[in-house]
């Protein structure tokens, strides 16, 4: 059997994150919500978090046309691989 992996596109990496949301927002009881309260290490954790996905995550990129015509191309495969 032959298997393919399959990238990750930023609009499912979005969708996902949304569902959960909906999820964890709409779908649990509001009593378990409202007792839910994030410890001091938590906001810390999450604060640090942030931190280092805005310094290290992102690519800085110099948007030149080679650059921008290899974005539309992988933005294009995208929406039709075939």
């Amino acid at each position: 059997m032959h298997s393919t992996i399959r990238r990750t596109t930023p609009s499912q990496l979005l969708f996902a994150a949304v569902t959960l949301v909906f999820s964890l927002l709409f779908l649990s009881p509001a009593h378990a919500l409202s007792a839910l309260e994030p410890a001091s290490e938590h906001r810390t954790a999450i604060r640090d978090m942030l931190q280092q996905l805005g310094r290290n995550h992102y690519v800085k990129l110099t948007l030149d046309d080679r650059a921008s015509a290899q974005l539309l191309a992988a933005y294009v495969h995208d929406l039709d691989p075939t």
